[in-house]
């Protein structure tokens, strides 16, 4: 009864003030929605919540409850006006949005409720498929919206990468739930939340995105085993700006994007070989045209974030020949002189690392090195004690470096007589803090060989894969979310603003199978996912 009575009183309160428009932003909280269906679309109730909850976010007038906040107070969705009101009391609300989506084959009946101070009770129903659910849902917000601060000028704005029609995946854009649909549920190359590029008519070899000219305009940059390209996203498909060509002799092997200078254009940072030579150079891109700063470095370089403030760092390291291609403890920072990058300190690393095996995962108030080695991943503590090996493979890829793998003792012999050794450079390992996170995560490459690998050692044309995201716990890596399978050999990946909305999206270049005989032409798609 006192609890009816402070609702009573909150309204009566509410009906004496004016206008919302014209006090303070009101906080409002979606709470989440039944889901009457089969059990495959359960995860619609958060994901409704949270679509809703971005939606009726208007700067001035209105501020979401996080989710997160919401999941303490709510175990079930409400199921009347009496329960959502009592919940939005207790979450000290202006108003609640609440509801029911039913589920029969391939049609869905949506029931959204309001209940407010200043709103009194207010419903609307939306029928639609599920095919298009998300244009629904995103038609219901506005009408919602409308109700609760008036005709607004600006139109709700669609994801940009959102180009086709969508079925009934929308992934969630509060903070606190940052695991795209795509990562746990059913895959769809039509799913909101997802890109793909055009199929691009050469294999590639790496992937980078950035600011290269200062406007602030995203360049994409593949590489190729001869060339650099330079593509920018217009009407969600890659246009093709320019090409660098290195010299025929040179076999590029890792792409990396930094800011050299610190005059916010960053450069285009390519390792290459020239047969048994390092010849690595950097690259401007401005006015759409490629410019060769730097030629001819005669190291390896790579980016990393080492602590204590897990910012990008450049890192270097000279080959060594014969029988050992890396020198252990020879990975040392570079710095950017009017001359060009020479090497510095050494970095304290354990022994297996090299130039392009390993970066920092900060834990606590220390930090762990991840090492990718002869496809597994080993993780160090900070004083290079190993302590967790991987189980299953990861890191893998099919560019690689020879050496003259010997015996000792047998140095004298002539390198026909030498069996030829391969080390396999790995694809990135990105540590980084994810939506709604505050520790960071781990995120590499997940290959899976197949039956011919495992008869021909040297097959690496990886015929699928995944995109893995774990944590440290003090034991283990730990997986908390992965990307459905990739039907194709994934080359490169990082977090990139690849659309300019200003959100980081997962970015993956990937190379489709050569098929068995690995004849076939390998053609270049790029994939992007969504993190909020």
């Amino acid at each position: 009864m006192f609890k009816k009575l402070l609702i009573i009183l909150a309204f009566i309160t509410a009906y004496a003030n004016p206008l919302w428009a014209e006090q303070d932003p009101r906080n409002y909280a979606v709470l989440p929605f039944e889901v009457n269906g089969p059990q495959e679309y359960s995860y619609l109730s958060r994901g409704i919540q949270s679509m809703f909850s971005s939606r009726l976010a208007h700067t001035g007038q209105t501020t979401p409850i996080s989710s997160g906040e919401i999941n303490q107070v709510v175990e079930i969705a409400p199921s009347s006006y009496e329960e959502a009101e009592e919940l939005m009391m207790r979450l000290n609300a202006d108003f609640v949005v609440f509801g029911t989506a039913n589920i029969v084959e391939n049609q869905c009946n949506l029931d959204i409720y309001a209940a407010g101070l200043d709103l009194g009770r207010y419903s609307l129903s939306k029928q639609t498929t599920l095919g298009q659910l998300i244009p629904a849902l995103e038609e219901a917000a506005q009408e919602l919206m409308n109700k609760v601060v008036g005709e607004v000028q600006e139109e709700v704005e669609l994801e940009p990468l959102e180009a086709q029609e969508t079925p009934a995946v929308q992934p969630p854009e509060e903070a606190d739930v940052y695991v795209s649909p795509h990562f746990q549920f059913q895959d769809d190359p039509q799913a909101a939340g997802r890109w793909r590029s055009q199929t691009l008519p050469y294999a590639n070899r790496g992937i980078v995105v950035g600011d290269a000219q200062g406007s602030g305009e995203q360049n994409i940059f593949i590489m190729t085993r001869h060339t650099v390209r330079a593509y920018s996203m217009q009407d969600n498909r890659l246009k093709h700006t320019a090409t660098f060509e290195a010299p025929r002799t040179y076999e590029n092997l890792k792409i990396c994007m930094m800011d050299l200078n610190r005059n916010g254009r960053k450069e285009i940072i390519i390792s290459a070989m020239q047969d048994e030579r390092v010849r690595s150079y950097i690259l401007g891109f401005e006015d759409g045209r490629f410019q060769e700063i730097h030629r001819r470095i005669p190291f390896f370089m790579n980016v990393v974030n080492p602590p204590p403030a897990y910012r990008p760092v450049l890192v270097g390291q000279e080959i060594a020949g014969g029988s050992r291609l890396f020198r252990p403890g020879e990975v040392r920072e570079v710095i950017y002189t009017s001359q060009g990058p020479e090497l510095e300190r050494r970095m304290s690393l354990p022994g297996r690392a090299n130039v392009f095996n390993f970066n920092f995962l900060p834990w606590k108030d220390d930090h762990m090195v991840v090492i990718a080695d002869r496809d597994i991943l080993q993780v160090y503590s900070s004083d290079h004690r190993r302590r967790y090996t991987t189980s299953e493979e990861y890191a893998g890829s099919r560019l690689g470096l020879e050496y003259d793998d010997y015996l000792p003792g047998t140095a004298h012999l002539s390198p026909s007589e030498h069996e030829t050794g391969y080390y396999y450079i790995p694809t990135r390992l990105i540590t980084s803090k994810l939506p709604g996170r505050d520790e960071y995560h781990l995120l590499s490459h997940k290959h899976f060989s197949g039956r011919i690998s495992s008869i021909f050692q040297r097959y690496r044309n990886f015929p699928e894969g995944e995109i893995h995201a774990m944590f440290w716990d003090d034991m283990a890596l730990n997986q908390i979310w992965r990307t459905n399978r990739i039907k194709a050999s994934i080359s490169d990946f990082g977090l990139y603003d690849i659309d300019g909305d200003g959100n980081r999206e997962l970015v993956i270049s990937v190379n489709t199978h050569p098929g068995i005989t690995g004849i076939e032409e390998i053609r270049t798609i790029i994939l992007a996912y969504k993190l909020e």
